[in-house]
């Protein structure tokens, strides 16, 4: 196919824009402006200078007692990167609404994006210490037991040890899955590189606010591994958390590259839970290796 210079494109998008302003294109929404098929909002005006010397003063206390701690000190010190990370879950859709940017014909109520019907999705709770190092892979789908051997055979060949599918009526956190996932978790982050090593030293992990990640009994499961939780105020993992900064973009840019690969290969066929889990797992594989 030949495409036009760019210069030729530039002008064509121009002529477009001002046929838009003059509100001379009468068959479309609008008059031609483009808008966002589906509006996201967050809330971030909890971030102030105030709130950010709190959550600091707080990660500087948890890390000042780990250093009290975790002897010799010295060592400690050349090792401290591996002792100290953050937490967090990341969502994977088989088909998301994104923000498309679309020019809608006014002689249609509604403007859809053409899609199979597959509503499937699955969760995943991230750990990535300053090191580097990430895992293990837990995984949260929708249900009542794994019914996939594929899937288990997966996680035991591919993944690092403390990798698991844990079900529950939703593919989210609530409390009691995340008592479920909470042992495996942090017995698999105790059996990491340089960590398995210094089974007395205590590590730190930062975690956004959502609740089901610092309930009583799952503080209770990760002091008995030597993991202290330190989280933050609500809405601010945006500013705060290094996962929701680089991990998780990383994550999101593979997974959809991996989904986009699936959908031209199945065509109008359903993205189940398991194959999302799949896709996440060689996505999640592929974050974790060295630059």
């Amino acid at each position: 196919m030949h495409c036009p210079p760019a210069s030729l494109a530039r002008r064509r998008g121009a002529h477009c824009d001002h046929l838009a302003q003059k509100e001379r294109l009468k068959g479309v929404k609008n008059f031609g402006r483009t808008v966002k098929a589906q509006a996201t909002s967050t809330k971030r005006g909890q971030i102030t200078a105030e709130q950010q010397l709190r959550w600091h003063t707080a990660v500087q206390e948890a890390l000042d007692c780990q250093q009290q701690v975790n002897k010799p000190e010295a060592e400690h010190l050349t090792l401290q990167d591996c002792f100290c990370g953050n937490l967090d879950k990341t969502c994977l859709v088989a088909n998301a609404d994104g923000g498309v940017q679309v020019i809608a014909c006014a002689s249609k109520k509604k403007t859809e994006k053409n899609t199979d019907d597959s509503r499937a999705s699955i969760a995943s709770l991230r750990i990535g210490l300053a090191s580097g190092a990430q895992r293990p892979f837990p995984f949260l789908a929708k249900g009542v037991q794994t019914d996939r051997k594929s899937i288990a055979n997966l996680l035991k060949e591919r993944c690092p040890k403390g990798s698991q599918v844990v079900m529950s009526a939703s593919a989210c956190v609530p409390d009691d899955a995340s008592l479920k996932l909470v042992p495996m978790f942090a017995k698999g982050i105790r059996q990491m590189e340089v960590i398995k090593d210094h089974p007395d030293w205590w590590m730190t992990l930062t975690c956004d606010g959502f609740s089901s990640h610092t309930i009583d009994a799952a503080n209770v499961v990760f002091s008995e591994h030597k993991i202290q939780i330190v989280k933050e105020e609500g809405d601010t993992s945006q500013a705060n958390q290094s996962c929701d900064q680089e991990v998780a973009k990383r994550d999101k840019s593979f997974m959809r590259m991996n989904l986009a690969f699936v959908r031209r290969r199945l065509g109008s066929k359903k993205i189940d839970q398991w194959m999302l889990v799949a896709l996440a797992i060689d996505a999640q594989l592929k974050v974790t290796e060295p630059d």
